[in-house]
């Protein structure tokens, strides 16, 4: 590239199995799961990541930040579930949780916290089937 010309807006995509796409590296991760966790701190402090992007509602965003103040003490965050006057959601902000994991430790390493899942009615993160955390030892993300 020559001085002062724009770079190549086009992504540069690796083989099809690879969790970058341009300047993006993706982190499929299973909630609740400490596995994933210290694989997303790893990840982390290797790269240092100007941004850190997880997959959250961006309502809950402030919520999270005052749980992760409270860390290594767990934390609740509770609200109130659509459509339903008597029931409530509630999500633990766990150290052993990859997504809160991924908030501190961008947190730690200076990088630009983002909050990207849009407000629906759902919950965040609902119980899914996931593959068994230990098998990350031997397959990979």
């Amino acid at each position: 590239m020559s001085p002062g010309s724009a770079p190549d807006p086009s992504p540069n995509l690796t083989e099809a199995g690879s969790l970058r796409r341009g300047r993006f590296t993706y982190f499929p991760v299973a909630p609740g799961k400490l596995e994933f966790a210290v694989a997303v701190r790893r990840a982390l402090l290797a790269e240092r990541p100007r941004i850190v992007a997880v997959e959250l509602p961006v309502t809950l965003r402030q919520a999270y930040l005052r749980a992760l103040e409270r860390l290594p003490e767990m934390s609740v965050i509770l609200y109130p579930e659509e459509g339903e006057e008597d029931r409530a959601v509630y999500i633990p902000i766990e150290p052993a949780d990859p997504f809160v994991e991924a908030l501190r430790t961008g947190r730690e390493i200076g990088a630009e916290l983002e909050f990207v899942e849009p407000d629906f009615d759902k919950r965040p993160h609902l119980p899914d089937r996931y593959p068994d955390p230990y098998s990350l030892r031997h397959v990979g993300l």
